[in-house]
This record gives C-alpha cells, sequence and structure tokens, in this order.
C-alpha cells in the first residue's frame, strides 16, 4: 500500500529506538552515537555503473541502523539482531559473513584518517538481504557515517561512498560500482538520484508520489553477488571494451552489431546508458506511460543481451506488465534473483500490490512480497547525550 512521509518518519524512528536500545542492552552503557542508512532501488541504470555509465537510483525507507561506542581497548565488538549475538573481530572463525564489512569499514576509515579506537556496534536492519535491496552497501555506509559522528570529521559524500565501494571491492570480493553507496549516502527526500559514474555528478529527479507509486516486488529468490554471474558480466564488458578500443563502454557511441558474449553485453549498456536519461526526461516530464515503456525496454535488455534476469524475476516483471495500472515494470539490482521494481499509478497502488503477489504465486508457486517504497533521505549520524 502507499507510504507517506509519517511512515518513513515513523519508519525511520522506531528502528533508531531499537538499534539504541539493543545496544544499552547488550554492552551495559548507552551508545555514544547512532547513525542510519537507508537502502535502495535502481529505477534504472542496471550493469552501467561499472562501465562508467549513467544510473538512477533512489534511497527508499527500508533502513539499517547502527549504534555505537568507543572502547578504551582498541577491540572491536559487534552484533546484529539478525544473528542475535556479539562477536569480537579477529576472535570469529570465520569473517566471511557480514563481519567483513564491518572489518573493512572499520579499517578503511582508520586509514582515512577517522580514528576512534576501540568500538561496541549494534546493527538493526529492515533492509531484505540478498534481495537486491543493497544491504551490504546500507550497512558499510551506516558504520562509515557512525564512525564520521565518533571521529568529528566528515570524509564527504563521494568519499564515504568511494570508500565503502573499496570494502566491497578488498573485503567481500564484489567488483561492484559507485551506484549503491552513492545514492544511500547522498540522497535527497523525494527524489531520485541521476548519476553520472564517470564524473559523479549528481541530478535530482523529483518523483511526483501524489501521481505514481514505485513498488518493489521480492521475488524471495535469494542470490548472492560474489558467487553470481556479476563478475562475469563486469569481464565481458571490459572485454568488449577492450576490442572496441575504448576506456569503458560509456564511450561507445554505435551499437555493437555482433552477437557473442561481450557484445551483447556491450549492446545492453550503450543502449541502456541512452535509456537512463530518456527516462529521467519523461519523469521530469511526468510523461509516466513513456517512462514505463523505457522500464520495460531496459528489463528486455537485461534478459535477452546481458541475460542476467533468471525465470524468477522474468515471471515477476511479465505478471506486473499484464497488470491495469502499470506503467512498467523491470529488474533491478544484479539479478538472477532479488527484486524487480514497478511504476505503477498511485491510485491503482494498492490494487496492483495485491494482484501481483496473486499472479506471481500463481504463476511460479513461489510467494513473493510486493511493496511501495518512498524515496528518502541518504545516511545521517547524531551523537547521543549522555
Amino acid at each position: 500500500m502507499p507510504v507517506n512521509q509519517s511512515q518513513a518518519d515513523d519508519a525511520r524512528a522506531a528502528i533508531l529506538e531499537r538499534a539504541t536500545a539493543a545496544f544499552t542492552d547488550r554492552f551495559g552503557r548507552k551508545p555514544e552515537a547512532v547513525a542510519i542508512a537507508p537502502g535502495r532501488v535502481n529505477l534504472i541504470g542496471d550493469h552501467t555503473d561499472y562501465s562508467e555509465g549513467f544510473v538512477l537510483p533512489m534511497a527508499i525507507d527500508r533502513f539499517t541502523a547502527v549504534a555505537g561506542a568507543v572502547r578504551g581497548d582498541g577491540s572491536v565488538r559487534a552484533g546484529s539482531s539478525r544473528e542475535g549475538r556479539v562477536v569480537t573481530l579477529g576472535e570469529v572463525d570465520d569473517e566471511g559473513g557480514w563481519t567483513r564489512y564491518v572489518r573493512g569499514v572499520v579499517d578503511l576509515c582508520a586509514g582515512a584518517g577517522l580514528l576512534v579506537g576501540g568500538l561496541d556496534l549494534w546493527i538493526e536492519s529492515s533492509v531484505p538481504t540478498g534481495s537486491g535491496l543493497s544491504s551490504s552497501a546500507a550497512l558499510c555506509v551506516g558504520i562509515a557515517t557512525l564512525i564520521e559522528m565518533l571521529a568529528g570529521r566528515s570524509l564527504g559524500v563521494m568519499a564515504k561512498a568511494e570508500l565503502c565501494q573499496r570494502v566491497e571491492h578488498e573485503y567481500a570480493g564484489v567488483p561492484c560500482g559507485i551506484m549503491d553507496q552513492a545514492v544511500i549516502a547522498g540522497a535527497e527526500a523525494g527524489s531520485a538520484m541521476l548519476l553520472d559514474c564517470r564524473s559523479l555528478g549528481v541530478e535530482r529527479v523529483e518523483i511526483d508520489e501524489s501521481e505514481v507509486a514505485v513498488l518493489v516486488a521480492d521475488t524471495r529468490q535469494p542470490r548472492t553477488l560474489a558467487g553470481s554471474a556479476y563478475a562475469d558480466r563486469r569481464r565481458a564488458c571490459e572485454e568488449a571494451a577492450g576490442r572496441l578500443g575504448v576506456r569503458s563502454l560509456r564511450d561507445v557511441r554505435d551499437v555493437p552489431g555482433s552477437d557473442d558474449e561481450p557484445m551483447r553485453c556491450a549492446r545492453h549498456v550503450v543502449t541502456e546508458n541512452a535509456r537512463v536519461l530518456a527516462f529521467g526526461e519523461a519523469v521530469n516530464a511526468g510523461q509516466w506511460a513513456k517512462a514505463g515503456e523505457i522500464m520495460n525496454d531496459s528489463h528486455a535488455s537485461l534478459r535477452d543481451d546481458f541475460r542476467i534476469t533468471g525465470e524468477s524475476l522474468d515471471a515477476m516483471v511479465e505478471c506486473a506488465q499484464s497488470i491495469d495500472g502499470v506503467y512498467g515494470a523491470r529488474m533491478t539490482g544484479a539479478g538472477m534473483g532479488g527484486c524487480a521494481v514497478v511504476l505503477a499509478r498511485r491510485e491503482r497502488a494498492e490494487r496492483v500490490s495485491r494482484e501481483l503477489a496473486a499472479a506471481y504465486e500463481s504463476r511460479t508457486g513461489r510467494i513473493g512480497e510486493v511493496f511501495a517504497v518512498r524515496a528518502v533521505g541518504g545516511a545521517s549520524g547524531f551523537l547521543v547525550s549522555s
């Protein structure tokens, strides 16, 4: 159902309160600072960011909250509601899960001069994991924002985004672009972010929520970036750029006609960059039907050229596109599972959500989840008074 501003504010306040209370309960003292970072849904422009292209994501009202305080002994202890326990980094048997993100942010923040010593951290999150809504980026940006508060110095939005991107590369082994971290760190409420991934220039694209609703349709088919076709597709794009004699596919002007995998991937990136810009113009003009058609074309390109969608996502998108009141739908995120994003008429949004969930279950036998999201602002933090 539609989400209004007060509901989004309530969700933010509730998760901050949970993080603060859980920290106090687990560590026996109040946190010194808290931070909150949203998840994100990408409206259009997937698999273009690592080719220095254009993307158009928005931060959404699903949040990761981090409460923390400095320790005097230099150790880092972290816990989360999903794990239900506190671990000391360096003492756990395997830092291959969520703790690698904690370790990465702490290490890189220290390397950037944000020195706070040891830390106690507690994490609460309503961003689904494995769904393509950037749970790991929200975690990293949330922790970095908390450390900024404790250190009394800001990295700046894009520097923080780049630091958190490095965590993905160096600690998680995921060769992602800058999109997720940039929008989670720097989004403006009520707007999507048109990001030039070469210059890191940003334009605000306002979402008129009196006319349209953005729905997230979770296939409940989880996927992991490091274990998916993500890295293979990135390598294919790099190979295509080399064969075409350019630094990145951003510099390709003519749509490749060859049909081997690198050239198919290049064709998607080149045409998707044009679609992102056209979509932004359509949204700014309130041309929702046109925006929806561009989303549909984007999904077809991801399915046929980039070949990254998979049966569950294709089913969800095709079900959505058949429902009255839907302007357009496409996969969002890395693909091979996760979520689709749907642009719908505001007055039909609640019915579309119900009909889409039912149609997807009927077609696949899988129970998905469809929910409205709101464009919220980026990460923020504050000190807690004693």
